[in-house]
């Protein structure tokens, strides 16, 4: 099943990886803006991560919602990207403990999503339904971390 794909409608489903390659920024140098994912399916980590990569952006990825409160603790990214339905946590748990351990200088977040809109209905933020809109989801990491 494909978890990126351009101009996905919501809800959409894939059965094949889509070959897109983003475009690296040309001119653009990275700093200290960087992003955090926080998935638990292997496959959506790996296309997500080298994705946002190819496109130029520092990124990294971790399982679960532990192992971001960890990095956290030491690394300030400019925006998390969580799977909402993590296996130790749900995405607003996680976001409620990083805005507990840092305060004003907690991140950005957006959430990513194969769940039912009824069942976001109470979720403030970006959200991104899987499988994953490549524009969108660039669109938001530039908004974070940069053009």
């Amino acid at each position: 099943m494909s978890v990126l794909e351009a101009g996905t409608p919501v809800g959409g489903v894939m059965d094949r990886m889509m070959p897109m390659t983003p475009e690296p920024k040309e001119g653009f140098v990275l700093g200290t803006k960087w992003v955090l994912l926080v998935d638990d399916d292997d496959d959506i980590r790996e296309a997500v991560i080298d994705f946002i990569q190819q496109a130029g952006y520092r990124a990294r990825a971790v399982a679960d919602g532990a192992g971001a409160l960890e990095l956290l603790r030491t690394d300030r990214p400019s925006l998390v990207l969580a799977d909402f339905k993590l296996g130790d946590m749900d995405g607003r748990e996680l976001r409620r403990r990083v805005r507990d351990l840092l305060g004003a200088a907690a991140p950005a977040f957006a959430f990513l999503t194969g769940a039912q809109l009824s069942e976001l209905k109470d979720i403030s933020g970006t959200i991104l339904a899987k499988p994953i809109d490549c524009e969108h989801l660039l669109g938001v990491v530039a908004e974070h971390c940069g053009a």
